[in-house]
């Protein structure tokens, strides 16, 4: 991935920290200490690619990348105020890159950008996708960008707001995992999804795997 960037002039400028072994939901090494949230220093930058949520956070680049299994993309962006994207395994070139889980192939470590808005995650990736980089990484499905089914979906999600006319959707809603309580703001910024999309006419089903257990 580096390579491809360099080729399209990319500035490649730092690396950020991220927790000794991954796989954490917040990011602190023995080489920077601790990684706080740049807009409030008494929260968490997340993680694992908590160092790069907080540069792009606190606009120090304008996108960034992180490594993602169960979260860590997804848990900087929501800490930082970003947008960010996990891709299915094989969409983005991941070829040389650390990784402390080498050998375990059962859910692979995928490789996607962070920054500030949509458009940025867009440029990037169809940045990278123009560069071929099926040809240098075996991993990666010879899949280019696809103009044809991104303009079909701009003139779906343009009638998003009437459901009659694309269609009526239906959404799946975990509400609990059967072990971790979402906190209160969680479970209301749900109810708030949930509220919108039954609004526009669209369907929502709702479960939780809630167990209970026996001493």
């Amino acid at each position: 991935m580096v390579r491809e960037l360099r080729n399209l002039g990319a500035v490649l400028y730092c690396k950020t920290s991220v927790p000794h072994t991954l796989m954490s939901g917040e990011t602190r090494n023995n080489i920077v200490g601790y990684t706080w949230n740049p807009r409030n220093r008494n929260l968490s930058s997340g993680g694992s690619s908590g160092g790069e949520g907080a540069l792009i956070g606190f606009r120090g680049s304008p996108v960034g990348f992180g490594t993602n299994i169960g979260g860590s993309i997804r848990i900087p962006a929501a800490f930082n105020g970003l947008y960010g994207i996990r891709p299915s395994t094989g969409r983005l070139p991941y070829e040389g890159m650390a990784n402390s889980m080498d050998g375990q192939n059962s859910i692979l470590s995928v490789v996607g950008p962070l920054a500030t808005s949509v458009s940025s995650l867009r440029l990037v990736i169809m940045a990278l996708l123009s560069q071929e980089p099926w040809l240098h990484d075996p991993m990666v499905n010879e899949i280019p960008w696809r103009y044809e089914q991104e303009k079909e979906i701009y003139e779906r999600t343009g009638s998003m707001r009437d459901a009659s006319k694309v269609g009526k959707l239906v959404f799946g809603v975990l509400k609990h995992d059967g072990l971790v309580s979402p906190t209160p703001p969680v479970r209301r910024a749900i109810g708030m999804v949930v509220e919108k999309l039954e609004g526009l006419g669209h369907e929502v089903c709702s479960t939780s795997t809630r167990l209970s257990y026996k001493r």
